[in-house]
């Protein structure tokens, strides 16, 4: 039987202003990702993280404020 993972709110650095009201001040949504390693991939900056651990994001991004 295999695991489906589902996406997960996990703590990352990058700038989102919705998703800092919706989930917490630096809190993200991630998706769950197999490359590089199995592990989340944040849906703002890409960031990678696998057991907890954050690596820098790919490209950082930063939303508008208006």
């Amino acid at each position: 039987m295999t695991d489906i993972l589902q996406a997960t709110i996990l703590r990352c650095t990058c700038i989102h202003l919705f998703q800092d009201k919706q989930y917490g001040k630096g809190m993200r949504l991630h998706n769950p990702c197999l490359k590089p390693q199995p592990g989340y991939r944040c849906t703002v900056c890409g960031a990678h993280q696998s057991h907890g651990q954050s690596v820098a994001p790919l490209t950082p991004k930063e939303t508008k404020k208006g």
